[in-house]
């Protein structure tokens, strides 16, 4: 079973996870955010807890979920308004700068969308609207199980 790694980038926590193709989850690690040290410290601290995934050798893949706006083809966040200092970020380069595996860069909230559209609430339907509130709030909408992109 191919497997995965999930990041959350979250106000209070990263969450980052094994995760195998069909969906289930291996393991999910949980720490608090700790902007305080900087956007180079989050980057640390999110390449630490990659390895600390029991089976994070054996990962193809990296997807990051992150909060607000940002460039999924570059792989840099271009807003972020709980954590200001990463706004134009490159996170996804110096995240392969320790971890060689391809990485996707993608807002949270389209991040959950697809996985409800695909696995949870939404499986079997070809169109999902997805509205979270949480500390912000956020939109997603996926159509022909595609994530919509656009202003």
């Amino acid at each position: 079973m191919e497997k995965n790694i999930s990041v959350e980038l979250g106000c209070e926590h990263i969450r980052v996870a094994c995760v195998g193709i069909n969906g289930k989850i291996y393991q999910i690690l949980s720490r608090p955010t700790q902007i305080h040290e900087g956007k180079e410290g989050l980057a640390k601290q999110i390449i630490s807890m990659i390895h600390a995934l029991d089976d994070a050798s054996e990962c193809k893949h990296i997807g990051i979920g992150v909060p607000g706006p940002v460039d999924t083809k570059k792989g840099i966040i271009r807003l972020c308004n709980h954590f200001p200092e990463l706004e134009n970020y490159a996170i996804v380069e110096r995240i392969q700068q320790e971890i060689p595996l391809p990485c996707t860069l993608v807002n949270d909230v389209n991040a959950a969308a697809l996985g409800e559209a695909v696995f949870g609430a939404g499986k079997g339907a070809a169109h999902v609207l997805m509205l979270t509130i949480g500390t912000g709030i956020g939109g997603a909408v996926v159509i022909d199980h595609t994530i919509y992109r656009g202003c």
